[in-house]
């Protein structure tokens, strides 16, 4: 089960890393999570200064992700002198006696909140609020994707082929080893998915840049109306734009979708193709699987017994396995995103 963090305990170790006069007023867990635990520290420094931070530590059962922690603290590094808005990271460490020598990363919170303004609220004020939270976040994906992934390193942290034209292959092959090496049970109808998007896998009008892997509404850090830190980064990777325009958790059919994606390629210059588009959010949902089931490893060993592991490793992959099989055999990749899209909703 995951241990609890105590004021204590979080007290004595950032006085011996960061100020031995240092206070520690409050530790909390935020959403338990299944892929990291992220937990706040609230305290302040001799003088007075306010001290608040975040601490994101890999679960005991080791997590339900592809990428270590110490990537996803990598692009925390990297980014931050860049035109990312990101937190500023202060450390990695593992194998200490804190946190029971599970790996963890430190990094300062930033001021804001996930809630957009207004963008629930009906007629026209809300359309403007969710065409400016739209717009906000395709210029901030935009600034991404164009960013120069090699110039700040990370083709040393995520595997990349050498054509582009090989971007979503080449994570689809990532991803098929974890499931291989991951999984509880055969799941045959997820071999035959893999072969079905195998045949389905574009190459023309692909990019390679530097993705979120897991972004959009709820995900980044707002204040003002503007995106000041773009949060969680646990499923970044070296692959196609489409994919973070297909997990944005909604954001595509917030406002418009086709006038969002025109948007983004004004700010980019990056055009989004609808065939790789679709293939992408098909993918999305198929990678849902992939990351949730081996959640059940932990359960089935008595290592971690929540009953999120059940729900979530057992429950949804079954299901979307159930609705996999609706589509798996289709040739028009924009049909089977369709129905994908039909019972996501749902």
């Amino acid at each position: 089960m995951n241990k609890v963090i105590s004021l204590q305990e979080a007290e004595a170790y950032l006085r011996q890393r960061m100020d031995d006069q240092l206070n520690v007023h409050r530790v909390f867990q935020t959403f338990p999570g299944i892929s990291r635990e992220t937990w706040m520290v609230d305290g302040a420094y001799a003088s007075g200064e306010p001290l608040n931070l975040v601490i994101r530590i890999t679960p005991p059962n080791g997590g339900n992700c592809p990428f270590p922690l110490k990537a996803e603290y990598e692009v925390y590094k990297r980014l931050q002198d860049s035109p990312v808005p990101i937190a500023k990271v202060l450390w990695y460490d593992e194998g200490i006696e804190f946190a029971d020598g599970r790996d963890h990363m430190v990094r300062v919170l930033v001021e804001g909140g996930t809630d957009v303004a207004g963008i629930a609220d009906p007629g026209p004020d809300g359309d403007r609020a969710r065409e400016h939270a739209c717009k906000e976040h395709a210029s901030k994906l935009g600034i991404l994707h164009t960013l120069d992934w090699r110039e700040y390193g990370f083709g040393d942290i995520y595997p990349a082929p050498e054509d582009p034209a090989d971007a979503i292959r080449s994570e689809l092959e990532q991803w098929r080893i974890y499931w291989h090496d991951n999984k509880t049970d055969a799941y045959p109808m997820i071999t035959e998915a893999f072969y079905w998007l195998e045949s389905l896998v574009p190459t023309e009008n692909v990019h390679l840049c530097l993705t979120k892997g897991n972004n959009g509404l709820g995900e980044e850090i707002w204040k003002d109306d503007s995106i000041v830190a773009m949060s969680d980064w646990e499923l970044a990777a070296l692959a196609d734009p489409s994919m973070d325009w297909a997990f944005s958790q909604g954001l595509l059919d917030l406002w418009d979708r086709d006038k969002l994606l025109e948007y983004y390629t004004e700010v980019s210059g990056i055009v989004i193709d609808p065939v790789v588009l679709a293939f992408a959010e098909v993918w999305t949902a198929f990678k849902a699987i992939i990351c949730l089931e081996p959640s059940m490893v932990s359960f089935n060993n008595g290592e971690d017994l929540r009953p999120v592991n059940v729900t979530l490793g057992l429950g949804l992959p079954k299901n979307n396995e159930r609705h996999l099989s609706k589509v798996i055999g289709l040739k028009d990749i924009i049909r089977a995103r369709d129905i994908v899209k039909g019972w996501r909703d749902s």
